[in-house]
């Protein structure tokens, strides 16, 4: 039977539950039954030293079924465990879960001895056992759910057979290949039916592991065994592997009252602020260089940011002076030559820069390639063929050498943010570039280790070492280099709060807290992938508390980095840069807000996210503090729409289907099911940006030019959103092989386009460059130059094909049925050119609405027309335009009046169509419901006004929601309002 001691610890482990978890213990006995609000359940949240939920990891979900039973219990009275069915065949299926081996205040000590233990039952016949293959393995591992790994610790496993037993894998500590030769027999048979109770000791320190297991009668014990992994860490990941050779066979298993007792993590108290806060205007290779405040360095300071990193074609390492290496025979920069002359140009450019960097008090660092060498040094030393390979004695010699020099002759330098995942040249035509395998441990320990002696070391200076597309999604390669690398305080890593690149969407770093070496994390402002700053796109809060898509892990955000990981030392972003192109910004308003927001945290971690962001608000923008509401609910809507235009709320699209200034025609999901939510994303895009609109148009900041770009970029990211809609549609008419859907959109699209363009003429001053449907890359779809030919010639046949059907049989075709809509692209001046061919030409907004609303149906004016009513609930379709309503869905009017005897205030409040550009907008008072008086009046969507002394217009109790009221001191007669509605003059 189980040692009592083994019976205490799951009283002790359930007990946790009713309250905090202790630190040192991590518990899951699943006594919270099916559920994601409470750690205990199945499949559970974060929490109780857990970091998130059972999950499938990186294997297919569809292998495995898992969920909370409590029949048959494992033990007596033991109550609700964990029953999972395996029904794949020839894959491996998985179950696991991750806990905190670093928090200062849950989870156990991933560096010091834990034992684990658990209840475990077959839950299926012999048979599923016996082919060569087949096999359920329990295992710990790092980073995840991983089946085969070498950075697993423990193993235990059923080895297939005639009579399926357990056995223990014996590791190399070596982090080698999987053998079978080294599984060590336990000495017990696995039987379906049977509980087992296991006990696994662990010490990381020596890599070294016992297990015991007990049956009910007997009891095993073997020990000895060495982990698989090299690290002398604990690892992070519970995980359960099941693999079968047959369909005929059946796989299952439960289990039940797992718990993980070790030692309290040390306890470092969350820093009061983060040393590294860093920014870096991302000059794009290639291009003129950004015109940002954030190029001076006093703004940079001002900001609140303690340090200035250059970019990569600013960086001394091309500006160095190689004279002291010259020979008779060998001069590197001859002097008159035009190499020559390019690097004391260089060196004029750079030198004033990091001297003003200096003087304003911040730490001054530039961005720097390696191994970066002049053309000629590589000719006259013979270093063609070896260039790039920092195991090579001679590459290492120079890259010493140009460290050196770089730092003698740039004293301003406090150090340089090492990048190997890329080397651009685009900028420097003297200079030869290149380094070996930037993804190989083979590569980046040796450098890392020559960089941290040369810099770190000799010199005192810091190294920012770039995961960057070289190990930041491999943690494998990520923990090997940890451990190949003493640590060492001014060698400090950076890495992106996401994984592969700065996609909303990609998974949270894995590689973020582990590890023992101090980093930062970068954070991309100004949005290569998602509008470059032409439009409202909040992503700091994301960063800082968590983003949507990430809400079922709440570890996963940089607030939670700083209360648990010692390691973190503060952030880097991006405030301009990335990718190449437009669009190109006039006004940097949105790309400040997120790096602003983000400075000011890291300078004091311990603020909330939304008290930076209302500072930002009234420091930046001077908006009244009862502006800051709508501003906020305007930056928020705008994460939640710009997720869901890109990705769709299922993470249904590639990321690379639109950047910077292009889009392509995407790769849409395989499934209907998964299409469907992307076109529902696209449809909530939409509606965010129309709310986003009517609120931008309440803000009254300081500067009329923020004025005026809040409202114009927000108008430009609704157009887009549309134009980008039609594009996804008309993607999935063709999948789906629905041709009216393809006309329709197809017109839509055109319709947007010339919406999209009319822009530029309604805000002259502020908008930012155009995207173009001309993708200079397709890395995530179709490029348009081919799909929008195709998708028309479609358009076209399905009109003749409609015009040659009578579905119904009335003797009218099926295309004349269909009606203007369908017939011809939108020609609103009736000129016979289509409106998408005139860019200056468009349907006024009413009109537009009409034709999205009623479809097929707008050329019949019973149904269209402005004073009809066809949802009958007594709001006409022109009202229910001004006020934001659906024509085809009964509501209630939104309109509300009220007086207060207080304060004398009759008013009325309601909330406009922020995209109702073609109305007047009034309301009027009365004393008698006869002679009326308009008190206050919006034009073309403008703010509203009041028109007679006494009435006052004010923010309503709703987001984006308008009060008109008149307040007096003395009795008033009785009094009547009303709002109007009419269509303005073109």
């Amino acid at each position: 039977m189980p040692n009592r001691n083994h019976a205490f610890l799951h009283a002790l482990a359930a007990l946790l539950f009713a309250g905090r978890a202790a630190a040192g213990v991590i518990a899951a006995d699943m006594e919270g039954g099916a559920g994601t609000g409470a750690p205990d359940q199945v499949p559970g949240i974060a929490g109780a030293g857990w970091t998130g939920a059972w999950t499938n990891g990186n294997l297919a979900v569809s292998n495995i079924a898992f969920a909370a039973a409590d029949t048959p219990s494992l033990t007596p009275n033991s109550g609700r465990f964990l029953s999972a069915t395996v029904a794949a065949v020839n894959a491996d299926a998985g179950l696991g879960r991750q806990f905190n081996t670093s928090s200062a205040t849950l989870g156990v000590d991933g560096k010091k001895a834990v034992a684990i233990k658990f209840d475990f039952r077959l839950d299926s016949a012999n048979s599923g056992f016996t082919g060569s293959t087949e096999h359920i393995t329990l295992q710990g591992n790092t980073g995840g759910l991983v089946s085969s790994s070498g950075t697993s610790t423990w193993m235990i496993r059923v080895a297939p057979g005639a009579t399926p037993r357990w056995g223990c894998y014996n590791g190399g500590r070596d982090g080698g290949s999987y053998s079978a030769t080294r599984i060590v027999d336990a000495g017990m048979s696995a039987l379906p039916g049977v509980t087992y109770s296991f006990t696994i000791n662990l010490d990381p320190a020596t890599r070294t592991y016992s297990v015991s297991i007990a049956n009910g009668t007997d009891t095993v014990n073997v020990g000895g065994l060495g982990f698989r992994t090299s690290s002398a860490t604990l690892g992070d990941t519970f995980g359960i592997f099941a693999r079968k050779d047959s369909a005929a066979d059946t796989l299952a298993f439960a289990l039940d009252r797992l718990s993980i007792v070790g030692e309290s993590p040390p306890s470092v108290p969350p820093p009061e602020t983060f040393p590294y806060v860093f920014d870096m205007v991302g000059h794009t290779p290639g291009e003129a260089y950004y015109e940002s405040r954030f190029n001076d360095p006093a703004y940079t300071r001002v900001a609140g940011f303690t340090g200035k990193v250059y970019s990569l074609f600013e960086s001394p390492l091309l500006a160095v002076n190689w004279d002291e290496f010259n020979t008779t025979d060998k001069v590197i920069l001859p002097a008159g030559s035009a190499d020559r002359a390019w690097v004391d140009a260089k060196r004029a450019e750079i030198t004033p820069k990091l001297t003003a960097a200096r003087d304003a008090g911040l730490k001054v660092y530039a961005m720097s390639d390696l191994i970066l060498l002049p053309k000629r040094l590589v000719s006259l030393y013979g270093l063609a063929t070896t260039f790039g390979n920092i195991n090579n004695a001679d590459t290492e010699l120079w890259l010493r050498r140009n460290l050196r020099l770089m730092f003698a002759q740039y004293p301003q330098l406090d150090g340089i943010m090492v990048r190997i995942g890329e080397t651009y040249l685009q900028d420097a035509p003297y200079h030869q570039g290149k380094i070996d395998s930037p993804s190989s441990a083979t590569t980046i320990i040796p450098l890392m280790n020559i960089l941290r002696d040369e810099v770190c070391v000799k010199l005192n200076k810091q190294i920012f070492f770039r995961t960057w597309n070289s190990f930041d999604t491999n943690l494998a390669t990520f923990l090997a280099v940890s451990d190949a690398v003493e640590p060492h305080s001014n060698l400090i890593w950076s890495i992106k709060h996401c994984e592969g690149d700065f996609h909303r969407g990609n998974p949270y770093s894995k590689v973020l807290g582990q590890g023992r070496h101090p980093f930062i994390v970068e954070v991309q402002a100004a949005r290569e992938y998602e509008g470059k700053g032409a439009f409202p796109n909040y992503i700091a809060r994301g960063v800082i508390e968590g983003f949507e898509e990430h809400a079922a892990n709440p570890t996963q955000n940089i607030r939670y980095l700083w209360q648990n990981s010692p390691l973190m030392r503060g952030a880097w972003t991006w405030s301009r840069g990335g990718g190449w192109r437009g669009p190109y910004i006039r006004n940097e308003l949105w790309c400040e807000l997120n790096a602003w927001v983000m400075a000011n945290w890291a300078l004091a971690p311990a603020t909330p996210e939304e008290t930076i962001f209302n500072r930002f608000a009234i420091e930046k923008l001077g908006l009244p503090q009862a502006q800051l509401p709508a501003f906020r609910r305007l930056c928020l809507l705008s994460a939640e729409a710009v997720w869901r235009w890109k990705r769709g709320s299922n993470n249904g699209l590639i990321s690379g289907w639109s950047r910077d200034q292009y889009y392509t025609f995407p790769t849409l999901p395989a499934t209907a099911a998964a299409r469907a939510v992307v076109l529902a994303s696209q449809d909530e895009a939409v509606s965010r940006f129309e709310e986003i609109v009517a609120l931008a148009k309440t803000l009254t900041p300081a500067d009329s030019m923020d004025r005026e770009f809040i409202v114009s970029s927000s108008v430009y990211g609704l157009r887009l959103m549309r134009m980008m809609r039609a594009v996804v549609r008309l993607k999935a008419a063709e999948v789906d092989g629905d041709a009216y859907a393809n006309k329709v959109w197809m017109d839509r699209h055109d319709e947007a386009w010339a919406d999209y363009l009319a822009l530029a003429q309604q805000y002259p001053n502020s908008l930012s460059t155009f995207y173009t449907r001309n993708a200079w890359q397709t890395w995530g779809g179709e490029n348009p130059a081919t799909a929008e030919p195709r998708l028309r010639s479609a358009a076209v046949n399905t009109l003749a094909a409609y015009a040659a059907r009578d579905g119904d049989g009335d003797g009218v075709s099926d295309a004349d049925e269909l009606g203007r809509y369908w017939d011809q692209p939108f020609d609103s001046d009736g000129d016979g050119v289509p409106d998408y061919l005139q860019a200056g030409v468009r349907p006024r907004a009413f009109e537009r609405w009409l034709q999205e609303k009623f479809s097929r149906d707008y050329d019949q004016p019973a149904l269209s027309g402005p004073r009809q009513d066809p949802d009958g609930d007594g709001v006409p379709n022109l009202l229910e335009f001004a006020l934001g309503a659906d024509p085809l869905r009964p509501s209630h009017l939104p309109v509300s009046g009220s007086a207060r005897t207080d304060t004398g205030a009759l008013g009325l409040e309601f909330s406009p169509n922020g995209a109702a550009d073609d109305l007047v907008l009034e309301v009027h008072a009365s004393e008698d419901l006869l002679a009326w008086a308009a008190v206050a009046r919006s034009t073309d969507g403008g703010a509203f006004s009041p028109l007679l002394s006494g009435w006052s217009v004010g923010a309503g109790s709703a987001a984006g929601s308008v009060r008109v009221e008149k307040i007096s001191s003395s009795p008033e007669p009785r009094r009547f309002l009303r709002l109007s509605v009419g269509r303005s003059t073109p």
